[in-house]
């Protein structure tokens, strides 16, 4: 749920500022509560914010702020085929 709608889109695009939650029935799942307690606070990134079951995004983020190892013109030239 993205402020409190439903979303079902996957490229759905975010804003800053808004709230992106599970529906009760999702959070009511052992496995959600589970991963949700093992979760290290430490590894998300600056421009998420996360309390319980709720996060908050903070800023859009540039290329910069992303840690992942991933090489862009590789993506690139494969789609481009």
């Amino acid at each position: 749920m993205v402020n409190g709608k439903k979303v079902n889109v996957p490229s759905f695009n975010v804003k800053e500022g808004d709230v992106i939650s599970l529906s009760g029935k999702a959070s009511d799942f052992v496995f959600v509560k589970e991963t949700a307690n093992e979760f290290d606070k430490d590894k998300l990134p600056a421009w998420l914010d996360r309390k319980g079951l709720v996060g908050n995004l903070k800023k859009l983020p540039v290329r910069e702020d992303i840690e992942a190892d991933i090489n862009e013109q590789a993506i690139v030239e494969f789609y481009s085929r």
